[in-house]
């Protein structure tokens, strides 16, 4: 079996292994203000107004760079050197109020530095001011110089570049998800930072130095009616889960419904966040650009169906994939994360999972639609021949008559027929087959009204031993017979008959039995057309010939081979 984790997100058919467990998901962040800072800006620059009780993350981007200035190097002596310092004070590792940019919350009343932290080439901190504060930055570099103790102090760097800050507000620093019930009813609380943040515990030295990171509480809170925002008040039967003390995951049993709480401490902050309560399990099916736990796909006979498999809201276990259609139930060979296969009948794909005890399915209504096949038929070209012995398909009638189809026939020539058809073995629709092609099926381009020499040439040595014979008469008769063969497939052609017959034929079986069946079929319809070509002259239009060509008549000649079909 294939379990399936929340937010799973499979792309592709697999083979049965489980999907990994996603990162959590930042949600958005609200764009507060920015400043911009250069080496020589001076003073404190605003860049934000904070709200009370709101989470806000500043990032602070950028770099200094110190450029050596030869000028110092040159006026220094051996006794009283240049100074070495650049004056930039990098980001610390762990928090504190220092770096070549410090952080300021304001109020009308107070001013407090504002603990940063180093975090991809910048810095980062946390913020969840307790009343209206304004957020300030300023620069904190110096440019340390060689004094000649006459007042001429000459740099021993040049400082540039910049840094933006950038203040956003976030809906919360963590997530705490819970999965379904497992065995014996346990559950699985996971907790998170989000956008980009940490757990890192304050910098503050005695009470934090002997403190595990992450350091974090955690305590059940029994109820139906347990709020998810946590609001300072006493809960008297609160129950501490001392077993999790200092994880980010915790399995515990509740005896009954209530709320995980956890309290970790986010960037030198507090955060309190409770989970969400039992998730309602469900499958979506992701099918190209639709998904759902309903979908409904139109696909082209012969387009293939792709579908993979997606659970959210607890630890799923995929039990099976079905097909029903056409009066067949067709199930996959393994519990796959995706099915996908070619497509020639409609119907209905389910798919089926487990969370927990509890089974949830998703489906798929599938309608295959025909090909816009379009049979085809050209009108006859009039060729003429005497060929010696062999004949061939270029030159297929004799220049000596032995037989009355000697005189004529008429080849419809090349015609487009299906190369081989397909038994279709995998996904949905397996055990089936069809004629594959997108294409018209029936495609006669150039057909023959193919007639011997000795119709156009009364002096030919073959009308002397028929004297009374008009040989003009003959030729416009042998014309109208051909004629009439040729019509009678025309009237097939033009009434889209592949269409009906095999473009949406598709015998279910083992590979052998639906071949059989298909070969049937095709000899059906091969038997069609001749019989509507009229091959054994049943049509009361076809006329004797005008004289006794005293030719022996067959129904077919099998000296006459015809043009190589494709």
């Amino acid at each position: 079996m294939v379990t399936v984790l929340v937010g799973c997100d499979a792309h592709r058919v697999t083979a049965p292994n489980p999907l990994a467990t996603p990162e959590a998901t930042a949600p958005s962040a609200a764009l507060l203000g920015q400043a911009t800072l250069e080496p020589s800006s001076g003073g404190l620059v605003p860049v934000a107004n904070l709200a009370p009780a709101k989470w806000v993350i500043v990032r602070i981007n950028g770099r200094f760079t110190a450029e050596r200035n030869p000028d110092c190097d040159e006026a220094a002596t051996p006794y009283w050197a240049c100074p070495t310092a650049t004056g930039i004070t990098p980001f610390p590792e762990t928090l504190a109020p220092i770096g070549p940019v410090r952080l300021w919350s304001q109020s009308a009343t107070s001013s407090q530095a504002v603990s940063v932290r180093a975090s991809g080439g910048g810095a980062i901190a946390l913020l969840r001011p307790g009343s209206a504060r304004t957020l300030a930055a300023r620069t904190d570099v110096y440019s340390p110089s060689w004094n000649d103790n006459n007042g001429n102090p000459i740099p021993a760097y040049f400082l540039s570049g910049t840094y933006s800050v950038t203040a956003e507000e976030i809906d919360a620093p963590a997530e705490l998800t819970e999965s379904t019930a497992g065995d014996g009813g346990a559950r699985t609380y996971s907790l998170s930072t989000l956008q980009g943040l940490s757990f890192f515990n304050p910098s503050e030295p005695y009470y934090w130095d002997y403190r595990a990171t992450p350091y974090v509480t955690w305590r059940f809170l029994p109820g139906e009616n347990v709020s998810d925002v946590p609001d300072g008040r006493y809960i008297w039967n609160a129950k501490p889960v001392n077993d999790c003390h200092n994880q980010i995951v915790c399995t515990y049993t509740p005896g009954g419904p209530g709320k995980m709480e956890a309290t970790a401490w986010v960037e030198g902050r507090e955060v309190v966040i409770r989970s969400s309560g039992i998730p309602t399990p469900e499958l979506t099916l992701v099918c190209g650009t639709q998904e759902g736990n309903k979908v409904r796909l139109t696909l082209v006979r012969g387009e293939s169906f792709n579908c993979t498999l997606r659970a959210s809201g607890g630890r799923a276990t995929i039990l099976d994939w079905t097909f029903v259609g056409a009066g067949q139930t067709i199930r996959a060979d393994a519990p796959y994360t995706g099915w996908s296969g070619q497509m020639v009948v409609s119907g209905v794909v389910t798919a089926r999972a487990v969370f927990g005890v509890d089974t949830v399915v998703a489906t798929a209504e599938l309608e295959v639609t025909p090909r816009p096949w379009v049979d085809r038929i050209a009108a006859p070209t009039i060729r003429y021949y005497g060929c010696p012995e062999p004949l061939t398909a270029e030159c297929p009638l004799p220049d000596v008559l032995v037989h009355w189809h000697d005189l004529a026939r008429l080849d419809p020539g090349p015609r487009t027929w299906p190369t081989a058809t397909e038994h279709i073995n995998s996904g949905p629709n397996a055990g089936f087959r069809y004629i594959p092609g997108s294409d018209s099926f029936l495609d006669i381009r150039d057909p023959w009204i193919q007639l011997n020499e000795v119709l156009r040439n009364p002096r030919h040595e073959f009308w002397r031993s028929r004297p009374d014979c008009d040989v003009a008469k003959v030729h416009a008769n042998v014309v109208e017979h051909e004629t009439i063969h040729y019509e009678g497939i025309k009237v097939l052609v033009e009434a889209g008959v592949t269409g009906g017959w095999l473009e949406s034929y598709t015998p279910f079986g083992t590979a052998p039995e639906t071949l059989a069946a298909m070969n049937e079929r095709l000899a059906d319809y091969h038997t069609a057309l001749n019989n509507a070509a009229d091959m054994d002259h049943t049509n009361a239009r076809f006329t004797n010939p005008p004289c006794d060509i005293r030719l022996p008549s067959t129904k077919r000649n099998p000296r006459v081979p015809g043009r190589q079909r494709t």
